[in-house]
């Protein structure tokens, strides 16, 4: 039974499979172990091949190292020398390599044989690139090291003897320094890896390498002595004349105090110094005393050249001055950062007295020090009063010619001339320097700097050599008024930069000091351009001395002091007209140069306000915006020294009808529009978003188009050109019509995005009728008010037949055009009025977002205003002066109003103003008074400067066009909110009869304009209808204050100035954005602030301005701006000044109570005053 079941087992297939399988696994196994057995004895066999290998290879590499030996044949050194260079850099670099390599080759640099010395630096080369960062110190320090061990020996070549590079010696050494100064400019970027100690050692060991004194062969007079020997320091000055590797070495902090304390260290820093002054002081010795004294010091007769001996000599003169050269750009790189700072002043040891005596009489007259202990020492400002000194009076020291053999190019030769050198450096000290006010901002700089341009209009500079000098002190004057200091120490002197008082007043007489550097450097200009100089001047130098003054009337306060000498006339005459190249060869290859830097010169005006008048005065405004537009196009830096682009000149030109006439003739304006054109109809590929509102492209586009046409003055001009030539792509009409416009049924290209286009075209809209004037131009034009209300009717669902029923699709574009609509037909300031949102929050319909449709406004956005009731206490002395009598006493009697005025405003709640009666009896009051003042007086204050002509209030006048009466309309509406039982026809009917009398009283004074003609809108008289509300409707009151008014002068003078001085945060907020306060301000002063404050502050304003003088007209709009100034930088950052400033939904002028700022506008008036009447006299034709 068994025996059947084990063969009937062993019989199956299952049986045969596992035992096939138990088989094939045994095979495996054994298999496996066969060859893991076999691969580990390969595996010990490669190891130990390596071992050999490697056991090999070092052992190589020790017996080559001992090849090198000087002891054994050249040949054997050579074939020593090869077999190193056929290892590999990761060979040589490796741990158990390395330190035989290493000194196998600080062997063969020590050669005696070039071709082995040659050999040894490759490998240097290759190991240095190759190195990781922790070994890459090493690899440096070997050179160094073998560099330091090289001068500590018996290395004697003499200064005086010069360089032979036609031997060998020479040859070697100036190769090896080659690639020491190119290690030096590569390390930077890997020694933060390096380990403490080696990164201290890479420093001490350099420092050590450069010092002088260390051996007494070289005497511490290290040039311009006959007995001294060439250092380290000449042969690194001969690769590197400019210190580049100092520089780079000098760029971070970490570095910058490693390299100080190895300097201290090696006691360096007095080495320099000895040797730096020396050559300087025999520089300036000989300068005073020969009239080319540089030359006669650092560069030998030409006619050296023609001895062959001398062919490939480095001369001592220019060995010399690449010494002294490097040790002047280590002092002064020394001299920009605190650590280095911290070597200075430098003690200097002096056995006999002599280098005390010169310095002290050649360059620091009252050098300190002490003779007895025979040194000297030598500060930081000592060291830059010498450069000055070496640039004016030492500018033609530089290499010279005559070293053939000399490493540096000749075309780099201007780049180490002694004037230029000095010049970038003391450009560092101005841009990296933080004491940079203690060290250039001084009387004696300016007169130094002043020295060359008196020589060259004393006709002493003569020579062609001598306009690298003139550039030189023009760049460095340039330097200076690129920073806001700078500017004001050109302008003031050093004086007026710690004399609070003298700093506020712009107009001021600058220090005596200082007091002809503008009118050295304008002498210049005019004698080069009159061609009276006894040499002509280039172009260049001529063009750099412009720019010196650029940067100066490019600001307010400098404009002010440049205005008087006419530059815009003086360029304007000479842009095609340059006569003054008529001695100048190649003539007609500079006229274009000419006409191109006399034209940006030009343009540069523009920076300003008064700037924008003397160009258009000159009648070269068309062809500065052309070139204006041909850099903006190509987006081309302003200028230099310019941080932004021309969005600031472009602001300032378009506030004038004269400039937005050439910009839109110039093309820049259909510029604008094609670009926003452009990143509308972009092409998108499937499936990519909608046009994004915040996408740059847009909000770019956008901006371009608000600075410009946020001036009404610059959108009148353009629509009445516009008009002239009918709808066209490229214009601002046909943009608007068609973003704004639903209806595409006509369209020939209808919009992809149109939604999207819809909103951009309503925020276009919104900003450029924030202006009550522009608003009233553009709804006469184009009716965009009734074009709003049919699209409001669209989104309109009728549930009744009552408006109060119906209800409105709700997006952003319905609340965008409820918003405008709301704004357009409700005026009045903060709290006067409720503005709705143009925004859902959280996707949620506010209460405050009350639709509409048709019919008036409704009554929620439009509050009934009470009208201002003053309290008793607070006016009560103000009563008692205007019905009193004021005698003879006029000007007592103003004093007490004033101050009787200034108790109300700022003894009554701000909710509190003069009540429209009480106001009137004060403005009665005070213009016959006015009358009465001393003439002297009423002219500080701006009345009665101007002689009023006779009017004829019966002459025939015209019909008051569309324009007018829409502002008529907005105004009487505007009083009917405050007294609801007034009849506002008979408010109408007065207020047009006062505003036609008004014209025919200005029409004495202006050329008439065609006041049927919309297209020659000039504005709406807002002055007149709030003086018409304050007199409570009263038009022959309103009349009579007018007649008294209008002899007084206008006051738009100096915004920017004061702002720039007294707000600088806001001036920049301005410049950033590409703004100007005077485009703000012009829109406030014209409208009187309507829509921007409540009613009682403009009574304040006015009553300031009346009682005080026309100035506070600018102080109140400062005060604005200072009271705005927090949201203001918030609004910079978001992007978003220009919407700020100008759209009401932002309240710029809320919380806003004169109260608060009237001893500011007061402080302003004492500063300001004089500077501010004199330029509104001048405006006027008074002075």
């Amino acid at each position: 039974m068994i025996a059947s079941v084990v063969d009937k087992i062993m019989s199956s297939p299952e049986y045969a499979a596992l035992v096939a399988s138990i088989i094939e696994d045994a095979r495996n196994n054994v298999e496996s172990a066969a060859r893991l057995q076999e691969e580990q004895q390969r595996s010990s066999n490669a190891r130990a091949y390596l071992r050999d290998q490697r056991s090999s290879a070092l052992e190589e590499i020790k017996a080559i190292t001992l090849n090198l030996n000087a002891r054994n044949p050249v040949d054997v050194r050579l074939t020593a020398v090869q077999s190193l260079a056929s290892f590999s850099s990761a060979d040589l670099l490796c741990g158990e390599f390395w330190p035989d390599a290493k000194a196998g080759l600080e062997t063969a640099l020590a050669d005696g044989d070039s071709r082995i010395i040659l050999a040894s630096l490759r490998i240097y080369a290759r190991a240095f690139r190759a190195s990781p960062p922790h070994l890459t110190g090493d690899v440096y320090l070997s050179l160094v090291t073998h560099l330091n061990n090289l001068f500590d020996g018996q290395y004697s070549a003499k200064v005086a003897d010069g360089l032979d590079t036609a031997d060998w010696r020479t040859d070697v050494m100036l190769r090896k320094f080659r690639l020491l100064n190119q290690f030096q400019c590569e390390i930077t970027s890997c020694w933060y890896r390096f380990p403490e100690q080696m990164f201290r050692d890479v420093m001490d060991q350099t420092f050590r390498l450069l010092q002088t004194a260390r051996r007494s062969s070289s005497v511490a007079n290290a040039t311009a002595s006959v007995g001294s020997n060439v250092t380290a320091l000449h042969y690194l000055g001969l690769v590197d004349p400019r210190a580049l590797w100092f520089e780079k070495w000098m760029l971070s902090k970490f570095g910058r105090t490693q390299v100080v304390t190895s300097m201290t260290k090696a006691d360096l820093v007095p080495d320099l110094a000895t040797s730096f002054l020396t050559h300087a002081a025999a520089l300036a010795m000989l300068s005073a005393s020969m009239g080319k004294a540089s030359d006669e010091v650092v560069v030998m007769d030409v006619d050296a050249n023609e001895d062959s001996d001398l062919s490939r000599t480095i001369i001592a003169a220019d060995l010399d001055y690449v010494h002294f050269l490097h040790a002047l750009i280590m002092l002064g790189k020394l001299s920009l950062y605190s650590p280095g700072r911290q070597c200075f002043p430098v003690e200097i040891s002096d056995p006999f007295n002599s280098l005390r005596h010169a310095v002290s009489v050649s360059l620091v007259p009252n050098v300190s020090g002490d003779s007895k202990e025979k040194t000297f020492s030598i500060s930081i400002d000592d060291l830059t009063d010498i450069f000055l000194r070496l640039m004016c009076q030492c500018s033609k020291a530089a290499l010279s010619n005559n070293s053939p053999g000399m490493p540096t190019k000749l075309s780099d030769l201007a780049t180490v001339k002694l004037s230029r050198v000095t010049c970038k450096l003391l450009k560092d000290i101005i841009s990296i320097d933080t004491q940079c006010s203690r060290r250039l901002f001084k009387d004696a700089v300016l007169l130094q700097l002043m020295h060359p341009i008196k020589l060259a209009l004393e006709g002493k500079l003569v020579d062609a050599a001598d306009d690298s000098l003139l550039l030189d002190v023009a760049e460095t004057l340039s330097d200076i008024a690129t920073t806001e200091m700078g500017k004001q120490f050109i302008l003031r002197g050093e004086a007026g930069l710690t004399d609070t008082k003298s700093s506020s007043q712009p107009h001021a007489s600058p220090a005596t000091a200082t007091a002809g550097v503008i009118e050295v450097i304008v002498s210049f200009v005019r004698s080069s351009l009159s061609g009276t100089m006894k040499r002509s001047t280039s172009v260049k130098v001529l063009g750099a001395y412009i720019f010196v003054l650029r940067q100066l009337y490019r600001t307010c306060e400098g404009l002010l002091r440049l205005q008087r000498y006419d530059l815009h006339k003086l360029l304007s005459a000479t842009v095609e007209n340059a006569t003054w190249m008529k001695s100048v060869k190649d003539q007609a290859s500079l006229l274009q140069e000419w006409t191109t830097i006399s034209v940006d010169n030009l343009l540069n005006f523009a920076g300003t306000p008064k700037g924008v008048l003397l160009l258009q005065q000159s009648g070269s405004m068309e062809p500065c915006v052309s070139y204006m537009f041909h850099r903006y196009e190509r987006k081309m830096q302003v200028s230099k020294c310019e941080k932004f682009g021309y969005g600031v000149l472009v602001s300032q030109i378009s506030s004038t009808k004269p400039g937005m006439q050439a910009l839109y003739n110039t093309g820049l304006i259909r510029f604008f529009v094609n670009t926003l054109w452009t990143a509308l109809e972009r092409d998108c590929p499937f499936g990519v978003p909608d046009v994004e509102l915040d996408d740059y492209g847009i909000r770019k586009a956008m901006s371009n188009l608000l600075k410009v046409f946020s001036s009404f003055h610059g959108l009148a001009i353009v629509l009445a050109l516009e008009g002239q030539k009918g709808g066209r792509r490229d214009e601002l009409s046909f943009l608007l019509k068609r973003l704004i416009s639903a209806d595409v049924s006509h369209a020939a290209e209808p919009l992809v995005y149109q939604e999207e286009s819809h909103q951009i075209g309503l925020k276009i809209l919104s900003l450029i009728m924030s202006s009550l004037d522009s608003f009233l131009l553009m709804e006469a034009t184009f009716q965009f008010k009734d074009l709003l209300t049919k699209l409001q009717r669209q989104v309109r669902i009728r549930r009744g037949r009552t408006p109060d029923l119906d209800v409105f699709v709700v997006d952003e574009n319905s609340l965008l055009r409820n918003y405008i609509l709301v704004t357009l037909s409700v005026t009045g300031g903060p709290g006067e009025r409720t503005l709705p949102p143009v925004q859902l929050q959280n996707g949620q319909v506010t209460e405050r977002c009350h639709l509409f449709a048709e019919g008036p406004v409704p009554a929620y956005y439009a509050p009934l205003l009470a009208e201002e009731q003053a309290l008793p206490l607070a006016y009560e002395e103000l009563r008692k002066l205007t019905e009193s009598k004021n005698g003879t006493d006029a000007s007592g009697w103003l004093k007490r109003f004033r101050k009787a005025m200034l108790h109300a405003i700022t003894g009554a709640p701000s909710s509190n103003a003069m009540a429209t009666g009480q106001f009137k009896d004060c403005v009665t009051a005070v213009l016959k008074v006015l009358t009465k003042v001393p003439k002297p007086e009423a002219e500080s204050m701006g009345w009665l400067s101007l002689q009023a002509t006779s009017t004829n209030d019966d002459k025939e006048q015209k019909q008051r066009n569309k324009t007018e009466e829409l502002g008529i309309s907005l105004v009487v509406d505007y009083i009917a909110r405050f007294s609801p039982a007034r009849s506002k026809e008979d408010t109408r009917q007065k207020l047009g009869e006062t505003l036609t009398k008004c014209h025919a009283l200005l029409q004495t004074q202006r050329r008439p304009q065609p006041s049927e003609s919309v297209a020659n809108f000039e504005g709406f008289d807002w002055f007149l209808s709030t003086i018409f509300i304050l007199l409570d409707a009263d038009s022959s009151a309103t009349l009579e204050f007018l007649r008294a008014f209008f002899k007084s002068m206008p006051s738009i003078h100096l915004v920017e100035a004061i702002v720039e001085t007294e707000l600088p945060e806001v001036f920049s907020a301005f410049t950033l954005s590409g703004c100007t306060p005077s485009q703000i301000c012009q829109r406030w002063i014209r409208e009187v602030f309507w829509n921007v404050l409540p009613f009682r502050e403009i009574a304040n304003y006015v009553l300031l301005a009346l009682a005080f003088g026309m100035d506070y007209m600018v102080y109140f709009c400062i005060a604005l701006l200072r009271h705005a100034s927090p949201r203001m930088m918030l609004a910079t950052r978001e992007q978003e000044l220009i919407l700020f400033l100008n759209e009401a939904r932002y309240g710029l002028g809320e919380g806003f109570a004169t109260r608060d700022h009237v001893s500011f506008m007061q402080s302003l008036e004492v500063k300001y005053r004089v500077m501010v009447m004199t330029e509104m006299k001048t405006a006027v034709g008074l002075e």
